[in-house]
């Protein structure tokens, strides 16, 4: 538990050492991506704190000049930290309007362009859906965790359609993320923190032109089909790329 406890009082000093100059840069200069340039060093220190190293393979399969819907498995809230180790370009990411409600940490998101959703209303998760869409066609990257909750037990839940309907209205390629490692450190309905390693895999591009609102299911189960086979792919002792949080 002293791990965890020193893990909580790390995210405490650092969303404020990272997230106040965020914010305060943020007002200045809107477009330039403060909350995300300072949200990796942020990852990085908790991760840091928990034990907790993070690696990622097929870096080469998220493009760079053009639009993408990300699509990822969610099984712990290390998942998020271990996406902004990773990802080498801006992004932006659909979450929980309660997240949103934290001081500092919320007030980041709101700045950095996050998108707000709540599933309890569906005017409302429409809407943020829809503002989801702008930003893929403005040409951002837009993550989504379609299952909408975090899985207890490592299994992937239900895919919610709604990440799907948007990718097939913007005509924006899916990457399927497969996030693993994650419910060890800090599984869901825990607070005990366990050092760890954490793998992020980017799979293979899955285009959309081919598919229609109508054919939208078939979509949905070939790319949880492929976060599943990143799921269970075996763990390499060399990754391409390998971003230490104990550096």
């Amino acid at each position: 538990m002293l791990r965890s406890v020193f893990a909580a009082l790390t995210t405490i000093v650092l969303t404020l050492v990272c997230g106040v100059p965020a914010l305060l840069l943020s007002l200045v200069d809107p477009r330039g991506d403060w909350v995300l340039r300072f949200g990796r060093p942020w990852a990085r220190g908790i991760c840091a704190a928990a034990g907790v190293s993070v690696s990622a393979t097929g870096l080469e399969n998220i493009p760079m000049d053009r639009p993408v819907i990300l699509i990822s498995n969610h099984q712990s809230h290390f998942d998020m930290l271990a996406l902004l180790m990773t990802l080498p370009r801006p992004f932006r990411v659909v979450a929980k309007r309660h997240l949103f409600w934290i001081p500092v940490f919320g007030w980041c998101l709101s700045l950095a362009g996050m998108i707000p959703i709540d599933r309890e209303k569906r005017s409302s998760a429409f809407q943020s859906l829809e503002r989801a869409a702008d930003r893929i066609r403005g040409g951002e990257p837009v993550l989504f965790f379609p299952e909408g909750t975090r899985s207890r037990d490592g299994e992937l839940l239900p895919f919610k359609k709604g990440a799907f309907v948007i990718a097939l209205k913007a005509g924006a390629p899916i990457v399927p993320v497969s996030v693993s490692g994650s419910l060890a450190v800090l599984p869901k309905g825990s607070i005990r923190i366990r050092p760890g390693s954490i793998t992020v895999r980017y799979g293979a591009e899955i285009p959309v032109s081919a598919e229609t609102l109508d054919t939208k299911e078939r979509l949905i189960d070939r790319v949880r089909t492929a976060v599943a086979q990143g799921l269970a792919a075996p763990p390499r002792p060399a990754p391409p790329r390998e971003v230490s949080a104990r550096r």
